[in-house]
């Protein structure tokens, strides 16, 4: 068998065992409706799943930077829209850092098919002079939305 097909076979078999447990899930639910019993299902489901963590060990550091970035995002945070160019976060970043913003957090989004990309930054508490900085972003053909 070709490596490639070995992979493919497990990854079958990975997702028959998901289905299986998916409908394992369903079926607590609908006879039992108790929270416990599903608790421990998933638990179970889980642990067959990565029985030795690894996955959730890795996914756990993920999912805390993840949710600390949209912390920071949430709680204070510039939102910009300037052309999709090589070096544009660099311009965007430098003026940032001209104007005494420390960043904490970054999330981007292309429109336009690829054309623009959308910026939210997480800041600091610093004070921001908010007409000076968007005549400094506009320097760089970026638009301050929020």
């Amino acid at each position: 068998m070709l490596p490639a097909q070995r992979v493919q076979q497990e990854q079958l078999a990975l997702l028959e065992l998901q289905v299986q447990q998916v409908l394992q899930v369903l079926l607590v639910q609908q006879n039992a409706g108790s929270r416990e019993q599903l608790a421990a299902q998933f638990e179970q489901d889980v642990t067959a799943l990565d029985p030795q963590g690894t996955w959730r060990t890795a996914m756990a550091e993920k999912t805390e930077a993840a949710l600390n970035r949209l912390g920071n995002l949430r709680s204070r945070s510039l939102v910009l829209e300037a052309p999709n160019r090589i070096g544009m976060l660099r311009d965007i970043l430098s003026v940032l850092a001209d104007h005494g913003i420390d960043m904490t957090a970054l999330d981007s989004q292309l429109l336009e098919g690829d054309r623009r990309v959308r910026f939210e930054i997480g800041i600091g508490s610093a004070e921001i002079d908010t007409a000076s900085l968007t005549l400094d972003l506009t320097k760089h053909e970026t638009e301050m939305l929020r």
